[in-house]
């Protein structure tokens, strides 16, 4: 009987042994997946990390090249500017001849008009030899285009110009109202004037953009399309009367600068 009782103990002890086994080989198995699923994890958050860290650069390496490319461009843009900056400056002190508007005696009078080489003077004479008279750049106190000029709206009706060709510079003691021979010399007049006259409040500033689109909405309104490609100047064909030589070198009177109904009434400048 004890040795029956010592055989079933033995028996025991070796079944409890082997589930002791048992259950330690499975804890480590165990143990060991969760090591190989965390290794696996692991592995996947450093993947994605390092496929962010990679899109991140890709978009900062994509931003800088596209601010670089604006900023090429920019640089391209401004340096295009400066040069037809210096193009329409150059253009001006050659000089260029123009119809002028004599207020006071009512006439056009061809006058040869240039930038001085300093660039402080609008000097105008009879002959491209001169001898020229002179207003100060500084003293300009705005610009007039189109249809808004003196140049135009002191005209009647049936003797008015091509608005598209007139602009006038107003000073506080006489204007120049001019009528240009071609599309080219108000485009650099106007513009080149705008980036030499000092910047006032009163005084609106055209961009390129803004004068050639307000040029095209003009010769819309009021031109309509060229037949056969005239581009003859526009005071061709206008009967105007010319003042004689005396007149031409009336003394400057003072000139009115508001947008009045009947803007050149009273006005005292010889205009010359």
């Amino acid at each position: 009987a004890d040795e029956e009782r010592s055989g079933a103990g033995g028996g025991e002890c070796s079944l409890r042994q082997e589930l002791e086994d048992v259950a330690s080989a499975s804890a480590i198995r165990r143990a060991l997946e969760a090591e190989v699923a965390m290794k696996v994890e692991l592995e996947m958050q450093l993947q994605e990390a390092r496929e962010e860290l990679e899109r991140r650069d890709e978009e900062e390496r994509a931003k800088d090249q596209e601010e670089r490319r604006a900023q090429e461009d920019e640089e391209e843009v401004q340096a295009l500017e400066v040069r037809r900056v210096q193009e329409r400056i150059s253009e001006m002190q050659a000089g260029v001849w123009f119809d002028k508007i004599s207020i006071k005696w009512r006439v056009v009078q061809p006058r040869f008009v240039r930038l001085s080489r300093d660039m402080r003077r609008v000097e105008w004479a009879r002959r491209e030899v001169g001898p020229f008279k002179a207003v100060p750049v500084d003293a300009v106190l705005r610009l007039e285009f189109g249809d808004a000029s003196r140049t135009f709206r002191c005209r009647e009706a049936r003797d008015r110009p091509a608005p598209a060709r007139c602009f006038s510079v107003l000073m506080p003691s006489r204007s120049l109202d001019l009528i240009a021979r071609a599309d080219r010399d108000v485009e650099v007049w106007v513009l080149g004037l705008n980036e030499l006259t000092p910047c006032r409040p009163e005084r609106q500033r055209f961009t390129a953009e803004e004068f050639r689109l307000r040029r095209a909405m003009l010769k819309l309104e009021t031109e309509g399309p060229r037949r056969g490609g005239d581009d003859r100047s526009p005071t061709e064909g206008v009967e105007w009367s010319r003042a004689p030589d005396a007149g031409d070198d009336a003394a400057s009177g003072a000139t009115g600068l508001s947008n009045q109904a009947s803007p050149c009434a009273g006005d005292a400048s010889g205009n010359s």
